[in-house]
């Protein structure tokens, strides 16, 4: 055996001392192993802290855009300050306030914010000083009936959503003769009972699903059938039942027996047909 300078060396190694190396080996590669399970723990163990911490970040962001939002009030129509600016809309807004909505005490400082959106920018989303301000503003809002302005909460994007489902069951219904009005952001009263958004849905549902069946079953019936549409209320269309005559005319064989002739030779083939069986 050959060491590292070169020379010849007469040491051998017997198969214990092989043995004991792959045991060694075994080992430290054991403990590297080990050193990387635990490392993936701690590396686990700190992703769960950032997720948590994040989450919880979140959270409060959201609620403090949530009640940020809360101070804000939406005023739709406001076609008189399209071309102001911010200082002027400031100004207007105050004479809006105390003037028409006739709310005692409101200074132009307590306008926080002014931003005036909308593709036709008539429409502006005004910080007050207070949600309490905002709600007093919505309650009074009635005493601008007979103009083109109208006033709402500023909702966040979630909020906004759900509105908008509501608005599209409050137009259906409406269509069909219900009593609607949108009471808050979440509840859609009919006929003076309230409804959510997941309400109206599940009775949706269950609608189709008795439109469906009866469609289904008027199919298999037979004789006058009625179908009826759920959202037509009491109106029903009905299909009459086929005529008679054309019933038997398509019990009638397509082509007549009488539309076999034969010819001569048909004949002389048949008689000695019979012949052979005779004999």
């Amino acid at each position: 055996m050959t060491n590292k300078e070169g020379e010849t060396s007469d040491k051998q190694y017997s198969l214990a001392d092989l043995m004991v190396a792959i045991v060694n080996v075994s080992s430290q590669v054991a403990e590297l192993v080990k050193k990387f399970d635990d490392n993936d723990l701690v590396v686990a163990k700190r992703n769960e802290e950032i997720e948590q911490k994040l989450k919880s970040h979140e959270q409060r962001l959201d609620k403090q855009y949530k009640e940020d939002i809360r101070r804000n009030i939406i005023i739709y129509g406001w076609s008189e300050v399209q071309n102001d600016e911010n200082h002027v809309v400031r100004h207007k807004l105050v004479e809006l306030l105390t003037d028409k909505l006739q709310i005692q005490g409101v200074r132009s400082f307590d306008i926080h914010g002014i931003r005036i959106v909308g593709e036709k920018k008539n429409v502006v989303r005004a910080t007050l000083c207070s949600p309490h301000l905002v709600q007093l503003a919505i309650r009074n809002s009635a005493k601008l009936a007979g103009s083109k302005i109208f006033l709402d909460f500023d909702l966040s994007p979630e909020e906004r959503a759900v509105k908008k489902e509501l608005l599209s069951f409050k137009r259906t219904l409406s269509a069909q003769g219900k009593q609607c009005k949108l009471k808050n952001k979440n509840l859609l009263m009919v006929d003076n009972q309230p409804f959510t958004v997941e309400q109206l849905k599940g009775f949706n549902e269950v609608a189709a699903d008795t439109q469906t069946q009866s469609s289904t079953q008027s199919q298999i019936g037979s004789g006058v059938d009625f179908f009826a549409d759920i959202e037509m209320g009491d109106a029903t269309k009905k299909r009459t039942p086929p005529n008679q005559e054309d019933v038997q005319q398509i019990k009638k064989p397509l082509i007549k027996p009488s539309a076999f002739h034969t010819t001569g030779k048909t004949e002389k083939f048949l008689s000695k047909k019979k012949a052979n069986k005779k004999t």
